[in-house]
């Protein structure tokens, strides 16, 4: 309305109104700040934040290969230490950590023609381990400038990089996950090889028990026989 409580603003020719200084649904992804009034009329330029996009990109790829690291020191055996990982031999683990470094290895379906469609494509290499280096930041900045919302949907979009990455763990993590299902398992083969322990346990006491009667009756027949043995030599001897 044209409430003087209200602010009043002349954007390319169009007199808008609103109820806060604060505007963001003027220009599509940009928020504008009234902060006095005047006639004087402002340009201003609206361009991608490169800095901003590039330390997103570079904290993908750190919390990626964070992710990834985890999970190869978790499945390594240490031969001289003699350790080894919690995730050696778990197929749960192998299996993420090969869905993840397909996701980023893959195309991202529904690009536009002029947008990326591989992360390799914005400077970003995989190295010999899987994990991910944006090793041409100008590459990344190029595809930026050519369109800003492609290189977003690359990452963010219903079938990007980062959507796919989040729903593949997300599925492990979460309540009644693969992970928890995995956990489940192995508490309840715990369990069974405890039962059985204790049954070996209770097994090995009887055997003790009865190998120690056993052991206990054979001392007494030696005794007996030692006995014996000392009544033979002592008669033997009184006759001679």
């Amino acid at each position: 309305t044209t409430s003087d409580l209200n602010s009043r603003f002349v954007l390319d020719g169009l007199t808008l109104y609103r109820s806060t200084n604060r505007i963001t649904d003027a220009l599509d992804g940009v928020t504008l700040t009234l902060k006095k009034a005047g006639e004087a009329a402002t340009d201003f330029n609206v361009d991608s934040d490169t800095k901003s996009i590039t330390g997103k990109v570079r904290a993908f790829i750190d919390r990626y290969n964070g992710v990834l690291n985890h999970i190869e020191k978790k499945s390594a055996i240490d031969v001289n230490a003699g350790t080894r990982g919690d995730f050696v031999g778990d197929s749960t683990f192998r299996t993420l950590r090969f869905e993840m470094r397909n996701i980023v290895a893959g195309a991202v379906a529904g690009q536009p023609a002029d947008g990326p469609r591989y992360l390799s494509q914005l400077g970003i290499s995989t190295k010999k381990d899987g994990t991910l280096e944006l090793q041409d930041e100008q590459k990344l900045l190029e595809a930026v400038g050519r369109n800003a919302g492609a290189v977003e949907g690359l990452f963010s979009g219903a079938q990007g990089v980062a959507t796919r990455l989040f729903n593949l763990v997300d599925s492990f993590v979460k309540t009644d996950g693969l992970m928890e299902q995995r956990t489940t398992i192995i508490e309840d083969r715990i369990k069974r090889f405890e039962g059985r322990i204790k049954t070996m346990d209770e097994k090995l006491a009887r055997r003790e028990d009865q190998l120690r009667k056993q052991f206990a009756q054979f001392q007494q027949a030696v005794s007996v026989l030692q006995g014996q043995q000392q009544y033979f030599s002592s008669m033997l001897y009184g006759y001679y």
